[in-house]
């Protein structure tokens, strides 16, 4: 199965809140606390780098793969931060999310008698779906700030 075809609109839509709840819930939970900018600036650039890697034909999930090692490389970069503790981080947040995702998505698709063709002839599907999995993977987060649920604290692992 090929990518889904969705207009670049709706993947910069679906895209740029995803990617900003995966920085910052991955993050949250080894107890690292990043610039709102930062993670803003990121969540762009993955974005509009979305836009184009979805286009690319490859098998399902090496998209996201690809767009996981961008995320990951763009982490480095930007945030300064030893590479082991960004692609824990964001791999984390990726894993949550894909939870999510195949946990919450089938129980909207029955709710709604929808298929997965119907993302790609109805594409605001994708917009509708995706934000209960973002309330989801924000309150996760709040939780996690509130209560100090870390999984590892990358703090203690810096120089």
């Amino acid at each position: 199965m090929g990518p889904l075809l969705l207009p670049w609109y709706i993947v910069l839509i679906v895209s740029i809140p995803e990617t900003f709840f995966i920085v910052r819930l991955g993050f949250r939970l080894f107890n690292v606390d990043i610039d709102f900018n930062k993670v803003l600036i990121l969540t762009l650039i993955t974005a509009v780098l979305s836009v184009f890697i979805r286009k690319l034909p490859l098998a399902f999930g090496f998209h996201t793969l690809i767009l996981t090692i961008t995320l990951v490389l763009l982490c480095k970069a930007m945030l300064k931060m030893r590479l082991w503790n960004c692609f824990v981080s964001i791999l984390v947040g990726v894993l949550i999310l894909g939870v999510l995702e195949s946990t919450l998505l089938p129980l909207f698709q029955s709710v709604t008698s929808t298929n997965t063709e119907s993302l790609v002839i109805e594409p605001w599907l994708n917009v509708v779906y995706t934000f209960p999995l973002l309330i989801v993977m924000n309150i996760l987060s709040l939780l996690s700030k509130r209560y100090n649920l870390v999984i590892f604290d990358l703090n203690l692992n810096e120089d």
